[in-house]
Order: C-alpha cells, then sequence, then structure tokens
C-alpha cells in the first residue's frame, strides 16, 4: 500500500495543474493517485491517515494512527479539486 505524503501533496497537485494543458485529464490523474488513500481510509479501524509511513506507504510503528492534518490535506486537495473542475 503506498499512501500519498500528505503534506506535499497540495503543492504537488497545485504546481501539477498549473503546467498541464488538459485540467480534467490533470484531475483524472490526481484522483487516481488518491486511490490508495481511499482504500486505507475504508480499510483502517480509526478510518483515518497515519501521521507518518515509512518507505512505500509501509506502517511506522512509532506514528499515530490518525491524524488531523493528514486527513486535512487531502480534504483540502478535493476543495481545491472541485474549484478546478468547476471553472
Amino acid at each position: 500500500m503506498y499512501v500519498v505524503r500528505h503534506e506535499r501533496f497540495n503543492v504537488y497537485m497545485l504546481t501539477f495543474y498549473s503546467i498541464s494543458k488538459d485540467a480534467i485529464q490533470t484531475l483524472h490523474h490526481l484522483n487516481r493517485i488518491l486511490l490508495a488513500t481511499r482504500r486505507h481510509i475504508q480499510a483502517d479501524p480509526w478510518a483515518g491517515l497515519p501521521e507518518l509511513t515509512n518507505k512505500e506507504g509501509q506502517i511506522c510503528s512509532h506514528s499515530c494512527h490518525t491524524q488531523a492534518w493528514s486527513a486535512g490535506t487531502i480534504l483540502d486537495f478535493l476543495e481545491t479539486a472541485h474549484k478546478f473542475s468547476s471553472i
């Protein structure tokens, strides 16, 4: 399982979108990146995203199971993507 490194995802998304020639294709691509994250949230007993992950998204034993800022970053992306898609 590879979960997106949330703290940088919005910066990546905004940069990727700003240089893209096809906004719809870009949004589809960025949403595909989040599929593993979505599956993790659905399968996780905490229904959240971990604070940290190790290489390739492996669980970090010293990490909190769920962090508000991790979920907040994804929500921020989804809000921004919604704004882009309604332009």
